[in-house]
């Protein structure tokens, strides 16, 4: 543009553009007398002044949402002619442009995006008429909405720790404290999927795992197979055992009163499950001695091929009767002896054992209040009240209210509020109802963990093996615990284990890193109680774990009878005082009938033993210091008396609590 003479001159310009500008110097002929130098300048406004920055999401963040909100700021506050275009790509090369028009500073994406997924962003600003556009820079971002699949952690088994059973559950949690919505988890064993479709980070197998060295690990899908998260592979070993285990009966014994007319059965194998293929029970309204001979009886009945430790009745039993019942287990060759149980059902219809409904299944509740519910599946009618359990320890504590561990409590409502729960902890419930005579069954037993709190990330182990009194053929054996739940720093652990059931001189292993510890100084002939506690960083610690349990080789349930002695005897009951459990050792040079009692100290019978024609041999026989009734005695001295055909022995035995 080019204006003559001297006066002052003005054009329209464009907005937002750099202009040069000189004065030239001419004759009135037109000739130029000279130049004058160079100069520019920019006007201010349009699309370039209004350039969009981008201000969020910004270098690859996590956005907690399939349905971000992107953000971006100018510098000019004169928006005017200006409008704003949102372009995405998945690579930062192929742009799509998903909103134009915008006179607004932000934008809501819509619809929603991939889950797990990293995406570029950037504005194009465009101004008035022919006025040039201007491109952002592009910045990623990567969506963590529901769906979005992280990688797991294994927790237990791992580092090869050595555990008694063969059908482990496994633990695992996530890496990050994030969504988990729409996310399912596989657990592979041995390179196998176990056939399992998990919404919870646990997973008990139901494959009978052979003895040895095993592998596993952990896949989270949400059904997008390029989105997978697979785990670090975990190992452990599946200790050797026995072909055949007998049982023992566990509930109901001693006769107790149910309330239901499809009770339910269960017992439990002292030591390894392995060789073990099926279970077999019967029952009869008679009681039989010795117990072999259950098909003699008129009323028998039983149930061969059962698979699970427990039995429900399958077709009700008349009310008011008193029920003898016996479980033993086979290898598909040989039965194992029987155990035995007895229970009387309640002489009306209907069953009063509440069914527990939350939190259970390992729940995490992000309190230190849980609201325990139930409920009855039938009748209420006569429900006085019910009584409420729950306990850090996995044996309620023999169901002694200490206000530490175990705590007992009474309702008329169908929940109940238990406060003051430990954070990091693991809490065992269960609930009972009260006709204000009775006690009912109690329910099944539910589970939930409390999360760490910020002021104490700390987390209560669970004891993972040995435990559960079982037996250990060696000197030396690996203690391993479960972490059940995330905590935002490592922990270390010390261990303690004793002969002592107080813990009383206990050997303590501290500073341990590995949820796992082996020793070798194990005395033979000895039952040790063992936990175990976690402690962080600031040198805080958690609550010790439940009291796990074994025994060595020379006192556990293996039947001796294969050695054949030449003469009668009783050993001293090991150990001697006890709590709560004693042995008692006897040697048959032929088969005899056997009566073994406990009798108090003014001669009146506390607990039958045995009463069954028993083979030569060696034989051990267990008390866990209750009476016939299933009830815990007292402390104090008792007397056993063992009686096998004209030979009779009696000592004394001493409990302490």
């Amino acid at each position: 543009v080019t204006t003559t003479g001297l006066s002052d001159n003005s054009f329209t310009l464009l907005p937002g553009t750099q202009y040069y500008w000189r004065v030239i110097t001419l004759k009135t002929n037109g000739d130029v007398v000279s130049n004058s130098s160079v100069f520019n300048f920019t006007t201010s406004g349009g699309a370039a002044a209004a350039a969009a920055i981008p201000s969020w999401p910004l270098n690859g963040a996590n956005v907690f949402t399939n349905a971000p909100t992107l953000y971006w700021y100018t510098n000019t506050f004169d928006l005017t002619g200006t409008t704003f275009e949102v372009q995405l790509s998945p690579d930062d090369t192929n742009w799509t442009s998903i909103a134009v028009g915008l006179t607004s500073l932000y934008y809501v994406v819509t619809p929603d995006l991939q889950p797990g997924t990293t995406y570029y962003w950037r504005v194009i600003t465009h101004g008035t008429g022919d006025v040039a556009s201007t491109t952002s820079t592009s910045f990623s971002f990567t969506t963590n909405g529901s769906g979005t699949v992280f990688q797991p952690v294994v927790s237990y088994p791992i580092n090869d720790v050595t555990i008694y059973t063969q059908t482990p559950t496994f633990y695992w949690y996530l890496s990050t404290f994030a969504f988990t919505s729409g996310v399912h988890y596989h657990v592979f064993i041995d390179g196998n999927d176990d056939g399992n479709v998990l919404d919870q980070f646990y997973y008990t197998t139901s494959t009978i795992l052979a003895p040895g060295s095993h592998t596993w690990y952990v896949k989270a899908t949400n059904g997008n197979v390029a989105q997978d998260q697979t785990s670090a592979q975990g190992t452990f070993i599946v200790a050797g055992g026995i072909t055949q285990g007998a049982p023992v009966a566990s509930w109901p014994i001693g006769n107790p009163t149910v309330y239901t007319s499809t009770p339910t059965l269960y017992w439990y194998v002292p030591g390894s499950t392995l060789g073990l293929t099926k279970y077999r029970v019967a029952w009869s309204t008679t009681p039989v001695s010795p117990n072999s001979a259950w098909a003699s009886v008129p009323d028998y009945a039983d149930v061969n091929n059962i698979s699970q430790m427990y039995y429900t009745f399958a077709t009700p039993v008349p009310f008011g009767n008193h029920y003898y019942w016996a479980v033993a287990s086979s290898d598909n060759t040989n039965y194992s002896t029987w155990s035995t149980g007895e229970f009387t059902v309640a002489g009306s219809a209907g069953s009063i054992v509440p069914v527990i409904s939350y939190p259970t299944g390992g729940n995490t509740i992000y309190s230190t209040t849980a609201t325990l519910s139930w409920y009855v599946n039938g009748s209420t009618v006569g429900i006085d009240h019910y009584q409420v359990i729950y306990s850090q320890r996995t044996d309620f504590n023999n169901y002694v209210d200490d206000n530490s561990t175990t705590f007992i409590r009474t309702t008329t409502n169908q929940y109940f509020d238990a406060t003051g729960l430990v954070p990091g902890a693991t809490y065992y419930w269960k609930v009972a109802a009260d006709n204000g005579t009775v006690l009912s069954a109690y329910s099944a037993q539910g589970t939930f963990v409390v999360a760490p709190s910020a002021s104490f990330s700390l987390a209560v182990p669970l004891v993972g093996s040995p435990i559960n009194g079982v037996g250990i053929t060696s000197k030396s054996a690996t203690f391993s615990w479960v972490i059940p739940t995330a905590v935002k720093a490592p922990l270390k652990y010390e261990l303690q284990y004793s002969t002592n059931q107080d813990m009383s001189n206990a050997i303590t292993i501290a500073g341990i890193t590995n949820p796992s510890q082996a020793v070798s100084d194990l005395q033979s002939d000895k039952i040790y109680y063992w936990r175990v506690r976690s402690v962080n960083e600031k040198g805080e610690y958690s609550s010790y774990s439940g009291t796990g349990t074994f025994i060595n080789k020379s006192i556990t349930a293996v039947d001796k009878s294969t050695v054949i002695p030449t003469e009668f005897s009783v050993d001293q009951n090991y150990p001697n005082p006890f709590n709560p459990t004693t042995s008692i050792q006897y040697a048959l040079p032929k088969s005899s009938f056997v009566s073994i009692k406990i009798y108090n100290m003014l001669g009146q019978e506390v607990k039958t033993l045995v009463n069954n024609e028993i083979s030569a041999g060696i034989h051990i026989v267990s008390w866990n210091g209750d009476n016939n009734f299933g009830q815990q005695v007292s402390s104090g001295t008792y007397l056993y008396r063992v009686v096998a055909g004209a030979n009779v022995r009696t000592m004394k035995m001493i409990l302490l609590k």
